[in-house]
């Protein structure tokens, strides 16, 4: 028997799924977007370069774009992650990814397993050490994720990509460029 389950889908869904606006969208627990890694909700970036859900259900699959790790974190006031799932096929040769939670490797899993965290669940974590940074930007699912929450729904999160290779310059390091660009022109000027 299929029993029906109702999700609120945030903006992003709702478009790539051919919904004019942000609607109660109908999905079968058993088949349809989000509900296997190969069907996942493809979703896009907002302004800060982040993936935003609002009121997102339990055991959805997830897919941003791909970056070598993603941070996740709640922003609704009383939900924590409880679990995620990893997909198979993207790091090679079985490579583990890590799962990190207040910036410690709490364990190392496997594609296709999932990970349940402590307690009661957390506010934020990460998936590092995705290995596939080479991949084919034409595949339509890269990442994807399953989550799940101590909440059926109404849970609101955003992914945050880590794109390896990419760094802000640290302020200390800004100040020594700053410092030696002034020290070339000082001594420049002095030999003129």
């Amino acid at each position: 028997m299929i029993k029906k389950a109702y999700y609120f889908l945030p903006l992003c869904a709702a478009v790539v799924l051919g919904f004019p606006s942000v609607a109660n969208a109908q999905f079968s627990e058993s088949a349809g977007p989000g509900t296997t890694q190969d069907d996942p909700f493809i979703v896009e970036a907002d302004e800060n370069g982040d993936f935003v859900f609002t009121d997102a259900g339990n055991g959805f699959w997830w897919d941003p774009p791909f970056a070598s790790a993603f941070d996740y974190e709640i922003l609704s006031p009383g939900s924590l992650f409880t679990m995620v799932g990893l997909p198979i096929g993207i790091n090679p040769d079985g490579e583990l990814f890590d799962v990190i939670v207040n910036g410690d490797i709490v364990d190392s899993v496997p594609g296709g397993s999932s990970y349940t965290f402590a307690g009661n669940g957390v506010e934020s974590f990460r998936i590092g050490n995705i290995s596939n940074v080479d991949v084919d930007p034409s595949i339509s699912n890269p990442f994807p994720t399953q989550l799940f929450f101590n909440n059926p729904t109404g849970n609101n999160f955003k992914m945050s990509p880590v794109i390896a290779g990419t760094s802000v310059p640290e302020p200390s390091s800004l100040a020594t460029i700053f410092i030696g660009a002034t020290l070339c022109a000082v001594i420049r000027r002095r030999q003129s």
